[in-house]
């Protein structure tokens, strides 16, 4: 039976236990989500904690392209949220687990690094890894800027695309960092490329409409964006 055909549980339970009904529903099957209970998931997020924290069920859901709760949820999510709620909700989710956001960006960075061909997962990958810049871990942020770099050097459309994407973030430090693994990317490309000059082109041109025009989305006058990342020195210590 299709999520538009049945009533979640927490629609019928008293209102003490439908929270706990609500983070329940995020472990059925994609199918039998529907649209209403991922709205009520995204407004419930700071509240949905541990031990069975929302963004434990996130991280496994994060690269599946039909699911509702994948990372563009997260980033749904961690976009609606001031920075100082984000960190006390989702940094410091990222601090009690980030022995394991270590393993997992090495992982990530050992696939984009390998000879294995991009996968359609590898971009919803990689827009979980630019939120793992929040981290108040520091060399958990190198390792992201790595993962992220190497990811462009496989899929620079990719990566250009969501840098872009990111200048809408109200964190400008995310956007310094995603900025930069673009800008690694560019300079790591000496040789002529027609599809990789046509999607430096879009980059570019998409910085520029989006930070310095009448009709800027993120006008800013920060330099590290506006140069695309050229400013930027380099992270420090693991990203030699």
């Amino acid at each position: 039976m299709s999520a538009g055909h049945i009533r979640q549980l927490r629609e019928v339970v008293e209102d003490a236990l439908a929270l706990r009904a609500l983070r329940a529903a995020a472990d059925l099957e994609a199918e039998n989500i529907d649209a209403r209970t991922v709205d009520k998931l995204a407004e419930a997020v700071p509240e949905l904690t541990s031990p069975r924290d929302i963004f434990n069920r996130l991280r496994e859901t994060r690269d599946s392209p039909k699911h509702p709760l994948n990372a563009h949820f997260l980033d749904r999510v961690l976009r609606g949220m001031s920075v100082a709620d984000r960190d006390l909700r989702w940094s410091e989710w990222l601090r009690v687990h980030s022995r394991d956001a270590r393993a997992d960006l090495g992982r990530l960075e050992r696939r984009w690094r390998s000879e294995r061909p991009a996968e359609a997962h590898d971009a919803l990958r990689a827009r979980w890894v630019i939120w793992t810049l929040t981290s108040t871990v520091r060399n958990l942020r190198d390792y992201a800027t790595r993962a992220l770099y190497w990811y462009g050097r496989k899929e620079p459309t990719g990566l250009f695309s969501l840098a872009l994407d990111a200048l809408t973030i109200n964190d400008p430090y995310i956007v310094e960092r995603v900025t930069a693994a673009a800008y690694g990317v560019a300079m790591a490309h000496q040789a002529y490329d027609a599809d990789f000059e046509q999607a430096l082109k879009t980059y570019l041109t998409g910085i520029r409409d989006a930070l310095t025009t009448d009709s800027a989305s993120a006008p800013t006058s920060h330099e590290v964006p506006r140069c695309g990342g050229a400013t930027r020195p380099r992270p420090q210590g693991h990203l030699s």
